[in-house]
């Protein structure tokens, strides 16, 4: 399912860009594909509502198109359809990453060394995580640890979604998944937190995954940490073993 929105008289030849306009259901801007007719009547991709009008000849034509990828620029030979495009712009690992960083408006390829120069406040590099000790404010919501291979970045979360508390997390936000891995590497994990008072809080899981997009990600797992254990500096001590 395709939106006629995204293409352009510079991006289409003119006699099929006027072939598809005439076979799209006004108001809708949508082509049905075969594998989409069952889906609710919603496009996969814009969850916009599909028409009634089908043109095989039409989803014919779009399966043998084909583009380069959009991410050519920085290094990526992949030529796809345009069914497989959007999945495949979705994993490519030569696409540019957005900054964690709230307010930031960064999108490049090189976002390890963005956060190590402009984000020194809430940074960490370490060799290892294996017992990287990070002093958390309960106001901060992300803090990176970098990891000194000069490519991995991890995100520790500290969310704000539940009630009385603060929820602890931790992601990796780049590099991507390279093809050998799996779509959603999970990786083991350990955190343990300490306020000013005697005790600690601690989780342990096999929870770690890559995240393309921090917004609106919801952890399955988190540290829960009550308000009360931040104390009255607002600052905790996290211990992360990876």
């Amino acid at each position: 399912m395709f939106s006629l929105s995204t293409w352009t008289r510079s991006s289409v030849p003119s006699a099929l860009y006027r072939l598809i306009r005439r076979y799209t259901r006004a108001g809708t801007g949508m082509l049905r594909a075969a594998t989409a007719a069952c889906m609710n009547r919603r496009c996969s991709f814009c969850t916009e509502t599909i028409g009634d009008i089908r043109c095989r000849a039409m989803e014919k034509i779009l399966a043998g198109m084909t583009r380069p990828c959009k991410y050519s620029k920085y290094g990526c030979t992949k030529v796809v359809t345009f069914i497989e495009m959007r999945k495949h712009e979705e994993t490519c690992s030569y696409g540019p990453y957005s900054c964690p960083f709230n307010g930031c408006t960064y999108n490049g390829v090189q976002l390890y060394d963005h956060v190590l120069d402009g984000q020194a406040t809430n940074v960490e590099a370490t060799y290892t995580l294996l017992g990287t000790r990070v002093t958390l404010h309960r106001d901060t919501p992300v803090h990176a640890l970098l990891h000194r291979d000069g490519k991995t970045i991890f995100i520790l979360l500290n969310g704000g979604g539940v009630p009385t508390g603060r929820s602890l997390s931790i992601v990796r936000v780049c590099p991507r998944p390279g093809p050998d891995e799996e779509e959603a590497e999970k990786v083991e994990y350990e955190m343990v937190a300490r306020g000013d008072e005697p005790g600690s809080l601690s989780l342990t899981t096999l929870g770690m995954q890559y995240v393309r997009r921090l917004e609106g990600y919801q952890p399955e797992r988190f540290l829960f940490v009550p308000d009360a254990f931040w104390g009255s500096s607002g600052r905790i001590t996290v211990t992360v073993y990876v």
